[in-house]
Parts: structure tokens; C-alpha cells; sequence
């Protein structure tokens, strides 16, 4: 099961949280831990994968259910440049066109 944007549905619970967030947020958590149980057969175990631009918003007890953290950085000039090209290969680009300038314009 994937989650992309997982933040938008498991933030962090404060002050400002209203009622209904708090009780999907109490779902989600609940749902998540009947997934997978320690005496459960691992063939019938099922993979929670989630995403997010922002980890630091996250609940604490989703954070401690989410047991493996990968960061995956923006990417870099190399990794962009071959982006652009291969999102452009099969398409007419004019020959002016500077790929450096457009790496150099996507940072961030």
C-alpha cells in the first residue's frame, strides 16, 4: 500500500487540529497497525510505503509506525541534466535550446 503525501492525512495533532482530522488520523493509525502482526505469515504481510515533502509534520505515532526512513534528496545538476534529456528525447525541441541553462534554472 502506498501513501503518497502522507502528511496531509497524518499530521501532527496540536491545538489547531480539528476534531475530524484527529479521528481520520485515529483510522489511519488503526488500519496501519492491522496490516502486519509479528506472528503473522510473511507471505501474507502487506508492504506500507508513504511519502512525503514534509517528515517533520508528521504524527509521532506514525513516524514510530513507519519502522525504515529513506531520504532521497533534490537532485543534482548531473541527475537533472539527464532528466531533461530523457523527458525530452521523443519530443521536436528546437537545436538552440541549452540544456545547461535549463539544469541551471531548475535547482531547487
Amino acid at each position: 500500500m502506498f501513501i503518497d503525501e502522507i502528511d496531509s492525512l497524518a499530521g501532527g495533532r496540536g491545538d489547531d487540529t480539528n476534531d475530524c482530522s484527529r479521528r481520520v488520523l485515529t483510522e489511519l493509525l488503526n488500519s496501519v497497525d492491522g496490516l502486519v502482526k509479528e506472528d503473522e505469515d510473511k507471505s501474507k504481510s502487506v508492504l506500507f510505503l508513504a511519502a512525503t515533502n514534509h517528515p517533520w509534520h508528521l504524527d509521532t505515532a506514525m513516524i514510530r509506525r513507519l519502522e525504515k526512513r529513506i531520504y532521497i534528496p533534490l537532485p543534482d545538476e548531473e541527475g537533472r541534466e539527464q532528466m531533461i534529456r530523457k523527458h525530452l528525447e521523443k519530443e521536436v525541441v528546437d537545436d538552440q535550446i541549452n540544456h545547461k541553462e535549463l539544469v541551471a534554472l531548475t535547482k531547487g
